[in-house]
């Protein structure tokens, strides 16, 4: 396997004896990076790099900020993944800030106008799409989430397929009425019921959940009224299945107290337990567990 260093300032890797390689390739500069997988399921972090080139420009307007931490805690869900099933996800990550280069907005908002943040913006994606074609080649379908992290001041994770809070207040018919208008349309429109997948107990939401961890839209959790929530983004709406294709998307907004090096670990595990489920009663994965 590839083990990777986690440190204050991004990760480093090297390789150990083990018999598992996944490999890596890296964009322009280094910028963003491929890890292949061989899951159907595909993890990407637009938000957690730590980069900040003299000769790189600050994007223009509002700004992101760093997701701290999210760029560790994905590794460390990997990690956990492979360590349960032997298998590894594919993963795509930004080591640029995100004030630099914010890979989960369109080109023209997120790249700036630096040409090597243009290229790596569009090799991020590229990444994207290879990740998938291999994911439906192997599996037939698959599973894209965009990791990322909140400091909401509800403490939740959030889990966004395109469904708004005053939707997730509705009716259950009119849930279920909205498969097509979601970013896991393919899995709604092939026998699974949506209001599951977004409030039920198999839902990516109810199981973190049962491990106590708080997070809406979930069982107990349906709706986040009022409360801050985030949807979907650019790159659940690009890479999803709502115009199409068998790659499902999931906005994962992990709450940003439980990625920090003393929480990491536990919820890391817990997160891979809950997608290994998620993978195997939704998309008859079969891992072991």
């Amino acid at each position: 396997m590839t083990l990777w260093i986690l440190t204050g300032m991004g990760c480093s890797k090297e390789t150990t004896g083990a018999t598992s390689e996944p490999g890596s390739t890296t964009g322009t500069r280094g910028f963003v990076e491929y890890l292949p997988g061989s899951l159907p399921l595909i993890i990407a972090v637009p938000h957690g790099g730590y980069e900040e080139p003299d000769d790189l420009s600050w994007l223009e307007g509002p700004r992101q900020g760093r997701d701290e931490n999210s760029l560790e805690a994905a590794l460390h869900v990997m990690f956990e993944i492979e360590e349960i099933t032997g298998e590894v996800p594919h993963m795509i990550l930004n080591h640029l800030h995100a004030d630099i280069l914010n890979a989960a907005a369109s080109q023209e908002d997120g790249a700036g106008e630096h040409p090597d943040t243009q290229a790596a913006w569009e090799e991020f994606h590229t990444f994207i799409r290879t990740a998938k074609t291999e994911v439906i080649s192997t599996w037939g379908s698959g599973h894209f989430i965009d990791f990322q992290a909140n400091g909401h001041g509800e403490g939740w994770t959030g889990v966004g397929v395109g469904l708004t809070a005053a939707a997730l207040s509705g009716e259950a018919d009119a849930i279920r009425a909205s498969c097509t208008d979601t970013t896991v349309a393919h899995l709604c429109t092939t026998g699974a019921d949506l209001l599951e997948l977004t409030q039920g107990a198999t839902s990516l939401g109810g199981l973190l959940s049962t491990d106590g961890h708080l997070v809406v839209p979930s069982p107990d959790l349906p709706t986040p009224g009022d409360g801050n929530f985030s949807k979907s983004n650019w790159n659940t709406w690009e890479h999803g299945s709502h115009l199409g294709g068998r790659t499902d998307a999931t906005l994962l907004d992990n709450h940003q107290s439980l990625l920090t090096e003393e929480n990491r670990a536990e919820y890391s595990r817990d997160l891979a337990e809950t997608i290994i489920s998620f993978l195997n009663i939704h998309y008859g994965a079969d891992l072991p567990f």
